[in-house]
């Protein structure tokens, strides 16, 4: 089966002031770029989630959320909908923190006859839905939610049962939005601030 990549980079970063994706890491890459560089390396191809196609050329193809402003779950069914056989790694672009032994935890702790695995989150114990391992069998799940108007895919995962990994580490999916949440990601690093 086919391992897409889809960064979820459609918000509007209204927290932070400015778009999150654009924000520069104390290693000079853009947070989009930093993501980027993992899907790429865990995916066969990694995909952006945007509400819209953007008017210069993306650094990756883009997903058009079908349903704009409706949250994560409109962008990741619209993934699903475009290559439905394919299973798909959904990364949020505002965790800062994330790298390469995260991913490699997610996708060693996945079995074939998971339809999705996520980490149990540090704070509650609850799915992380946006660094989670989708797969096709997830899809029907993910549309009944979409039809009773559920729109959040912790509550789906949730509901589901989805395998749930311990974290390797546990801010390794503290997201970042807002400028001080920025800076406390870097805080022995000089870095571009909101």
């Amino acid at each position: 089966m086919k391992r897409y990549a889809l960064v979820l980079a459609g918000g509007r970063s209204r927290r932070m002031g400015r778009d999150k994706a654009t924000l520069r890491r104390p290693d000079g890459r853009t947070q989009l770029q930093h993501t980027l560089d993992l899907a790429r390396r865990f995916s066969d191809r990694a995909y952006l989630s945007r509400r819209s196609l953007p008017a210069e050329p993306p650094p990756a193809p883009v997903v058009v959320d079908r349903w704009p402003g409706q949250g994560p779950l409109g962008a990741i069914l619209s993934a699903q909908l475009t290559q439905p056989h394919a299973e798909w790694l959904v990364l949020a672009c505002d965790l800062p923190l994330l790298d390469a032994r995260t991913l490699e935890r997610l996708l060693a702790g996945a079995s074939p006859e998971d339809a999705a695995v996520a980490f149990r989150s540090a704070f509650d114990g609850k799915p992380e839905p946006l660094c989670a391992l989708y797969r096709p069998a997830l899809r029907p799940a993910l549309q009944r939610a979409w039809a009773y108007d559920v729109r959040c895919p912790r509550k789906v995962l949730t509901a589901t049962g989805v395998r749930l990994l311990a974290l390797p580490s546990p801010c390794a999916l503290d997201n970042a939005n807002t400028p001080a949440d920025w800076q406390a990601s870097f805080p022995s690093q000089r870095h571009e601030a909101a």
